[in-house]
């Protein structure tokens, strides 16, 4: 095992936890952003559930991502509503009101050492929000600034464990995969996908749950112990 080059890290619940996930919220941001309301809130809820139910809750079926700013414009267009911003910003604010978040403990500090190591860093990320939308959240955490390069799936069409969403990071890091580690939470999108291309992986097991299929070549349950087996690597 040697240090790595280069490292593609994932974000949701694996530098950036997930406090709470609240569709109405962001539902409540578009309402206050009509123009002309000719529709209730509880008319725009309902509309809006049923083509998120079509669409946004049924991503996690296959790997192909859905692009939060397409399902919002159908449901503009499909209503018949007027927005007084455009469909970008609105998407990036009601990001923030859906998606409440925290840093996980440790994550600053091992995203700092990889920089003061000359490890290139990118952010390889399953969201149906925009790479613009994604970039305020870390940005709003102070992080964008320990990243290299950022990836989202929406941006993308496909979405972790698909490997072609890891080689579009490969062919944008252009560091052989062989000097790459995959860091994640989701086993199966994150480290089962990773290996399959290839990749060195670190779990981040908070919960210190099994590798049943012993594919991990690092587990660890806070970034402290990483931290502790790089300095070691030298």
């Amino acid at each position: 095992m040697t240090k790595p080059r280069g490292v593609l890290i994932d974000l949701g619940n694996t530098i950036i936890r997930n406090v709470s996930i609240d569709f109405n919220e962001g539902i409540k941001v578009l309402y206050r952003h009509l123009k002309k309301r000719t529709l209730t809130y509880d008319e725009l809820l309902f509309y809006a559930t049923k083509l998120k139910e079509t669409t946004l809750d049924m991503r996690t079926s296959d790997s192909i991502e859905v692009d939060f700013r397409k399902y919002l414009s159908y449901l503009i267009n499909f209503l018949n509503l007027e927005i007084d911003t455009t469909v970008s910003k609105l998407e990036i604010e009601m990001a923030k009101a859906i998606d409440k978040t925290k840093v996980i403990p440790g994550a600053k500090e091992m995203l700092s050492y990889f920089i003061n190591n000359g490890i290139i860093v990118m952010a390889l990320s399953n969201s149906t929000f925009s790479n613009a939308a994604i970039k305020a959240k870390l940005r709003q955490h102070g992080l964008l600034k320990y990243l290299d390069f950022v990836i989202v799936s929406s941006n993308y069409l496909f979405r972790k464990p698909s490997p072609w969403l890891f080689e579009m990071g490969l062919k944008k890091l252009n560091i052989p995969r062989s000097d790459v580690w995959m860091i994640g939470n989701d086993y199966e999108a994150d480290i089962t996908g990773a290996k399959e291309c290839g990749l060195f992986t670190v779990w981040y097991n908070a919960l210190n749950e099994p590798d049943e299929k012993e594919v991990a070549d690092i587990n660890i349950q806070n970034y402290y112990e990483l931290l502790h087996i790089l300095k070691e690597l030298g």
